[in-house]
């Protein structure tokens, strides 16, 4: 009636071993150094299991945990699928060479290349019920725009997720990315079979886990000080634990009395890698919420931003994308309206990048006595309160500038007076043109 080959039918099943999946992974990972992640985990189930969900976003800052968690999830899971397919776009393969893969993998392959590998992958995920992991998307999308958008010869991939997420099937599509595609988010839902999951960092028990493992004492003081500082990210924690081992004989509450935040030798590679694909929109926002170094509302950031040229909605725009590649906190205020922050280390990171870019603008100003429009003296602000300067000055970020550029200058007379000729260039010009300038060089003349 079906119009089924039953000697085909029997092969199928005898091929999933009576019951169980036929799997195909691209890459052998390592699951053992799993800890924790059992909300999540329950999450994730009930989503496949019980709301038979077609596509799930799974997204997250870099070294958060989001492929071993999709091990854990595939293992926990396999018995529910006939086919586990695994494929990372780290090496951005076209389409047609990804279709080709999972038509060739799942279901029985055509004898003959099937003139839509699309529609064919489609009815195989209708036909069978498949898990299918795609790692690493973030790698076919652009740098310099907005998240979620893709490059130019691989928008494609559109169809691919937009029809998987649409369109109807017996099995789940898992994508896992550090940003989230721009085009899904309107097909997720609570109650729809499109789900997004944005995984954040361990919680105290399972980042204990990390740190015992690692040779600590978890009942040592300063442990749960350390965990939230690094606020759980795993990579982050066993990165830090080599240092405090290493450098600091295994003390975390020494490490925590030196009052500054260590980043080590690899994080700033993974923050480096997330902020060079930011659009300038996103770099001049996020570089703001650095410099507050505290939550702020919409109307504090617009305010700040009165020199950027940029309109409410390209503001929203780049708050919500942001939101997107996973760098952004939203926190409740106590009036109701959200605020917007950043992590500690992420923080650091991003001051460390800002400092040093004013410090190369005082030196080629002074030279050339040009400033662009997008100069960082004249879009960022280094008091809280520019009507109040110096005396809202926000040390943290003055000292570390003046100390820097004391140090790339012969003598501190040699700093004053560099400083003294950039204002006097500056008090010549329009307000607009020259932004915070002016308060910024008085602040530093505050410090000699």
């Amino acid at each position: 009636m079906l119009g089924l080959d039953w000697e085909e039918v029997v092969d199928r099943h005898s091929d999933c071993g009576g019951g169980g999946s036929r799997q195909d992974w691209d890459e052998s990972i390592d699951g053992s150094q799993f800890y924790g992640r059992v909300e999540e985990l329950a999450q994730l189930g009930q989503w496949v299991g019980c709301d038979r969900c077609r596509l799930i976003i799974l997204s997250g800052m870099g070294g958060i945990g989001k492929t071993l968690l999709s091990v854990k999830f595939a293992e926990q899971l396999e018995s529910q699928f006939e086919f586990v397919l695994r494929r990372s776009l780290r090496r951005a393969p076209s389409l047609s060479e990804l279709l080709h893969e999972c038509n060739t993998v799942l279901g029985q392959p055509p004898a003959t290349p099937p003139h839509d590998p699309l529609g064919h992958l489609l009815d195989t995920l209708r036909q069978y019920r498949c898990l299918v992991i795609l790692d690493d998307v973030e790698t076919i999308l652009c740098s310099g725009q907005l998240a979620g958008q893709y490059q130019l010869n691989y928008q494609d991939y559109h169809d691919l997720f937009r029809r998987l997420g649409q369109e109807s099937h017996q099995s789940c599509v898992v994508v896992i990315t550090r940003e989230k595609l721009r085009e899904l988010t309107s097909l997720t839902g609570h109650n729809l079979p499109v789900r997004d999951f944005q995984l954040g960092g361990l919680d105290l028990n399972a980042a204990k886990q990390v740190l015992a493992i690692k040779g600590f004492d978890i009942s040592a003081r300063g442990t749960h000080d350390f965990i939230q500082l690094y606020r759980g990210h795993p990579l982050a924690l066993k990165l830090m634990a080599n240092t405090i081992r290493e450098i600091f004989g295994g003390h975390i509450d020494e490490f925590l009395s030196q009052s500054t935040l260590v980043l080590g030798d690899i994080m700033p590679g993974i923050f480096y890698q997330q902020l060079q694909r930011l659009s300038e929109s996103e770099s001049i926002i996020i570089n703001w919420i650095a410099l507050a170094n505290r939550p702020i509302t919409l109307r504090q950031l617009r305010q700040y931003l009165r020199f950027s040229a940029l309109s409410t909605s390209q503001i929203v725009a780049a708050l919500e994308s942001l939101k997107r590649r996973s760098l952004l906190e939203v926190i409740p205020s106590d009036v109701g309206s959200l605020c917007f922050s950043l992590e500690p280390v992420l923080i650091k990171y991003i001051i460390g990048q800002l400092i040093e870019k004013l410090c190369h603008e005082i030196e080629q100003f002074t030279r050339y006595g040009t400033l662009s429009e997008q100069s960082a003296l004249r879009i960022y602000c280094l008091v809280e309160n520019p009507q109040q300067a110096p005396e809202t000055a926000r040390p943290w970020i003055i000292n570390k500038l003046t100390n820097q550029f004391l140090f790339s200058t012969t003598t501190p007379e040699d700093f004053n007076k560099t400083l003294k000729a950039l204002q006097h260039q500056l008090q010549m010009k329009p307000s607009q043109e020259v932004g915070y300038c002016l308060t910024n060089l008085a602040c530093l003349f505050s410090t000699e």
